[in-house]
């Protein structure tokens, strides 16, 4: 058996992690390149680029996406569930 026949197992992503990359980054679409989510990553700093470049005052629609992601997205693009958030220990 090689090394190319064992399969790691998945760890699951933290849902804490996702959420800061989202608040701090979540214009350019970071929290999801984290979550395996590259397309919607790629469009989301796609549209904030275009926006940026052209002048237009839409920010708050970035940011507003942002904020739905951090709301909806509960799995990873694999579709293994985030670790839950330890803000308040275990």
């Amino acid at each position: 058996m090689n090394s190319a026949d064992t399969v790691k197992p998945s760890v699951p992503k933290s849902r804490t992690t996702y959420i800061v990359l989202a608040f701090f980054f979540g214009s350019f679409g970071v929290h999801n390149y984290y979550a395996g989510y590259f397309g919607r990553g790629l469009l989301q700093l796609t549209v904030f680029v275009l926006l940026h470049v052209n002048q237009i005052p839409l920010y708050f629609l970035v940011s507003a996406w942002a904020f739905y992601d951090i709301c909806t997205v509960k799995k990873d693009s694999k579709g293994m569930a985030f670790k839950p958030a330890d803000w308040f220990g275990p």
